[in-house]
């Protein structure tokens, strides 16, 4: 996949008899932090700023699907995410109908008379926020969408709004596979696959892989850095790699020895369970907060530090 800046946004849309699917790629790792589907309705989609005690809004019918993700990147903008978004919607035959930032929005105001999540389900920075509604017309039904894109700390937040014939949404989302970091410099936070910093680096850090609050336990299987992980491994037979555990300093050094080994485990059962990789090719370690890539002195830098990553061996 081409990359537009530091990501690709793709937006695909096809709609079949009042039936809308709609598939989204976004970039690197990111968490949807809501999800909310009802009924058909009257929406008020705004489609000019904040002017004289409110929005300029026209009345839509439809069914309303809104969703909302986290993206973690320190590196790219509301405008560049904002940008790839409104390229890809026009492709796919929407028509802006409003297009603004903070202050042509309205600022503070316009934030608040709209249906936007409210924090932690969607954050919104006052003063660096940007909107975009449109419209698309499919024989006699038209579709409606509204995307919000703003900022909080090292993360982009981003909602979409849905409102279509009486029929659910079929909404899947994609990451573009830039879901690991180079363990070298863990203060460059631009996300590559892999595979790329195998090759380049000889370990990455599994990024994406969450794991259950002081267990060994996955929060699931469907990490991407495992399944980027696992073609290569399929695609490079004679290499072994290390999979290496870390937790931060927080707590008793020997069960944090423990639970270091016990989440790299998890990751090379689900590489050899679900992804059929040779075991032959899969070794696990921990080596607890031995090994930081930061300090532990805050919360942010304690959370860097519990990850897990992959180091090529000697080849077979």
């Amino acid at each position: 996949m081409k990359l537009i800046s530091f990501f690709t946004i793709l937006v695909l849309f096809g709609v079949t008899v009042a039936f809308a699917q709609l598939e989204l790629l976004l970039p690197g790792v990111y968490h949807e932090t809501h999800l909310e589907e009802q009924e058909f309705r009257t929406y008020q989609l705004p489609v000019g700023p904040f002017r004289n005690g409110k929005v300029k809004t026209v009345s839509v019918d439809g069914e309303v699907v809104k969703r909302a993700w986290r993206v973690i990147s320190e590196n790219d903008t509301t405008t560049t995410l904002m940008d790839s978004l409104r390229k890809q919607t026009e492709a796919a035959e929407f028509k802006s109908i409003f297009d603004c930032d903070t202050d042509q929005c309205g600022g503070f105001d316009f934030r608040f008379h709209g249906e936007i999540f409210l924090a932690p389900k969607m954050h919104i920075d006052l003063g660096n926020y940007k909107f975009l509604s449109a419209e698309r017309k499919q024989g006699n039904e038209r579709e409606y969408l509204s995307l919000v894109v703003s900022r909080g700390g090292n993360s982009l937040f981003l909602q979409l709004t849905f409102i279509g014939p009486p029929a659910q949404l079929n909404l899947k989302t994609k990451s573009s596979n830039k879901v690991a970091e180079s363990v070298l410099e863990p203060k460059n936070t631009l996300m590559e696959t892999v595979a790329e910093l195998l090759e380049k680096y000889g370990s990455a850090v599994l990024s994406d892989v969450e794991f259950e609050v002081g267990s060994g336990e996955l929060k699931g299987e469907d990490y991407l850095s495992l399944s980027d992980l696992s073609q290569y491994l399929k695609s490079n037979t004679k290499v072994n790699i290390a999979l290496v555990g870390h937790t931060d300093s927080e707590g008793d050094t020997d069960r944090n020895m423990e639970l270091s080994k016990e989440r790299a485990d998890s990751v090379s059962m689900v590489l050899i369970s679900k992804f059929e990789v040779n075991p032959s090719q899969v070794n696990s370690y921990g080596i607890g907060p031995l090994s930081p890539r930061v300090s532990n002195l805050n919360a942010t830098s304690r959370s860097m530090n519990r990850r897990v990553e992959v180091i090529l061996l000697n080849s077979k």
